[in-house]
Order: C-alpha cells, then sequence, then structure tokens
C-alpha cells in the first residue's frame, strides 16, 4: 500500500510543482557546479545585454523549461506563459488554435463587408452620376443658371469620387484582406500535428511513472518501518531470533527498494525528457502564433487608416465641390439677372399712352389739312 498518490500533471515537471519563473532548474545529481559569470558585474541600472536572434537551432540551447517560459520577456502576459492547462475540456494548445482561427475568420467577414459596401458606393455613384447629366428644359439664364450648374457639377464629382472609392474598395482593400488571410496559414497544422503527438507521448509516460512511484514509495515505507524495529530491537529486550529475522528482511527489502528506485528514477528522466520536448515544442508554437496575431492586428489597424483616408478624400473633395457651387451662388445679383435676361428678350421699348378727347374744332382743322395736303399732291 503506497503512503500516498502521485499524479503528474501535463506541464508541470516532474514531482507536481512548477519552477518558478527565472528560476534555473536543480542541478543533476553529481553534476559540476554552473561557472560563474565572467567580465566585471553590470552597472545598477545598466541595460541586459542583446540578445542573439531566436531560431530553432538555438532558442533552447543550455536552457531549462522554466529559463525558457521566463525568457519571453513579457512580464508573463503573452502566449508563452499563459496556455499550459486545460480549460473547459481544451488544451491550452486548442485555446490557442481557435482563436487563430476565429482571427482569419475576421478577414472573411472584412472582405465582405468592403465587397458589399463597394456596391453601394458603385450604385450610389451611378444614381448622382445619372441625375447630373439630366437635361433641364427651362434652365435659367445669367449667374443663376452658372451656379445651377455648379449644383450639378457637384452631383457629377460627388459621383465620380463615390466610384473611386468604389473601385479602391475593390482593388486596393478587398484583395489585401483576403491575400493577408492565405498568407497567415503558416505553420499551424505543422505544430497541431507535433504538439498533439508529443502530448500523446507524454499522457502515455504518466501511468509508469506513477506504477513505479507508488512501488518506490511503499518499499521505502516498510524498509523504514524495519528499520526503526531493528532499532527497537536494539533497544528492547528482543529475542535473537526475532531481531535476525528483521535483519533478514531488511537485506531482502533494500535492494528491492533501491532498483525499484533506479527504476522510478529512469521513468523520470524519460518523463521529464519527453515533456520537455512538448514545452519547447509548445514555446515555438506559442511565438509563432503570438506573432502571427501581432501582424494581424497590425494589419487590421493599418487597413483601417487606409480605409478612412480613403473616406477623407471623398469627404475633401464633395468639400471642393460645395465650394464652387456656393462661389457660384454667391455671384448671383437677381437685378444683374433680371435685365441682363430683358436685354436679351426685348421687344420694344415704346410704352402706350393715353388716346385723348378731340374737339369738334380739332377734328375740323384736322380736315382742313388733309385737304390742303390732297390738293398739293394733286398739283404735283
Amino acid at each position: 500500500m503506497c503512503c500516498s498518490s502521485f499524479v503528474v500533471p501535463i506541464g508541470l515537471a516532474a514531482g507536481g510543482n512548477p519552477p518558478k519563473p527565472g528560476a534555473a532548474p536543480p542541478p543533476k545529481p553529481g553534476a559540476a557546479p554552473p561557472p560563474k559569470p565572467s567580465g566585471p558585474p553590470p552597472k545598477p541600472g545598466a541595460p541586459p545585454p542583446a540578445a542573439p536572434p531566436k531560431t530553432r537551432e538555438n532558442y533552447f540551447q543550455d536552457v531549462g523549461p522554466a529559463q525558457n517560459i521566463a525568457a519571453t520577456g513579457d512580464g508573463g502576459k503573452g502566449f508563452c506563459d499563459n496556455f499550459w492547462n486545460d480549460k473547459d475540456g481544451k488544451t491550452g494548445f486548442d485555446v490557442l488554435v481557435l482563436k487563430h482561427r476565429n482571427g482569419k475568420e475576421i478577414f472573411k467577414e472584412m472582405a465582405e463587408f468592403l465587397k458589399q459596401r463597394a456596391i453601394i458606393e458603385d450604385t450610389y455613384a451611378k444614381s448622382m452620376q445619372k441625375l447630373s447629366r439630366s437635361q433641364d428644359k427651362y434652365l435659367d439664364a445669367g449667374n443663376i443658371r452658372e451656379a445651377y450648374l455648379a449644383v450639378k457639377g457637384e452631383l457629377a464629382t460627388t459621383g465620380d469620387l463615390h466610384s473611386a472609392f468604389a473601385a479602391s474598395l475593390t482593388t486596393k482593400f478587398e484583395k489585401r484582406v483576403m491575400e493577408f488571410k492565405d498568407s497567415q496559414k503558416g505553420n499551424r497544422k505543422a505544430y497541431e500535428k507535433s504538439i498533439t503527438e508529443r502530448r500523446k507521448i507524454l499522457v502515455a509516460t504518466v501511468p509508469n511513472v506513477e506504477k513505479l512511484h507508488d512501488l518506490y514509495s511503499t518499499l521505502v515505507v516498510e524498509c523504514y518501518k524495519l528499520k526503526k524495529g531493528k532499532v527497537r530491537g536494539q533497544q528492547q529486550d528482543q529475542t535473537k531470533r526475532d531481531f535476525n529475522k528483521i535483519v533478514d528482511a531488511l537485506a531482502n527489502k533494500e535492494p528491492a527498494r533501491d532498483k525499484a528506485g533506479d527504476l522510478f528514477k529512469k521513468s523520470l528522466e524519460e518523463y521529464n525528457t519527453v515533456q520537455l520536448d512538448w514545452i519547447n515544442e509548445m514555446l515555438l508554437a506559442c511565438k509563432e502564433f503570438e506573432d502571427a496575431e501581432r501582424d494581424r492586428i497590425n494589419f487590421l489597424k493599418s487597413l483601417m487608416s487606409e480605409y478612412a483616408a480613403e473616406g477623407r478624400k471623398v469627404s475633401a473633395g464633395r468639400l471642393a465641390a460645395f465650394d464652387a457651387m456656393e462661389a457660384g451662388y454667391a455671384r448671383v445679383d437677381p437685378m444683374q439677372d433680371i435685365f441682363a435676361w430683358t436685354a436679351d428678350a426685348c421687344t420694344g421699348t415704346d410704352r402706350p399712352r393715353p388716346f385723348p378727347y378731340m374737339t369738334p374744332a380739332v377734328i375740323e382743322d384736322g380736315y382742313e389739312r388733309q385737304l390742303a395736303e390732297s390738293a398739293a399732291k394733286g398739283k404735283k
């Protein structure tokens, strides 16, 4: 009967406790002490020396898992330090994979959004352009005519601006979004396969570790009890026969205990080797997924900035068109337009006068003048 249960948690060093952040792994029995750092000690407040670029070959060289985790430099807030346990039936790596997949889905949604926005912009632009080309049968003349043409010109400009915006949404934005989405695939599939395989191997070693731990612990306790019985036998009145039985039992148990201890130690070494391989692969995956997530967010930020800039171009163009329209109607003077049109369409300036009443004397006088004029014409 074992004195205590032994469960090796996935992701923890054998022994049940996670290493403290920044702590070096304990030295192996019989190993030489670590070398002392060479050169003068760093000055207080001086920045740490620059680390070489991390590659798969040197990322984990000469450091244990505790140092690997602590070396991320993000204060323990990034991917590398926060996805080592299971949660809600998912492994930490499964949570990262789901985040990566969902992060890619937003590109599909954004591409569809840009596509629909482009359709709306293009429809709006065509409507504006069509309206700006409409015929006006009763268009005025003068400055009011020019002002009205400026109003229609603003409409045409608006249509052109929105047409260009619709084209940029399709060519400049929608295409780039899908290209970036495809570039985000990376090595996710490869990591999913490698980490799943390593985790299975790690889990498969646990039963043997627990079995050997139970056997070793049981034998250690039994030997300890026999040792205590031996001491009591020396101190108390005990028959030589009973004392020799304890000595013989201890002599038989101790080799079995030592053999079980060696097997348990070997199983731990195997477990720790497999665990470190899994940890290193997890760290590489976390690093790559975090880099991909940072690139994704930066891309979206940049895309939104460019989207806003394109929208501002439309707004600026419309403002310029409105300025031209405002300048057109600011020149309108009603009287000038009235005078100009009157001069162009004038039908005559003789205004009708009232017809006066004629007395008989006036009529008679007029009659005499007519007779005289007729006589004069006859003589000629």
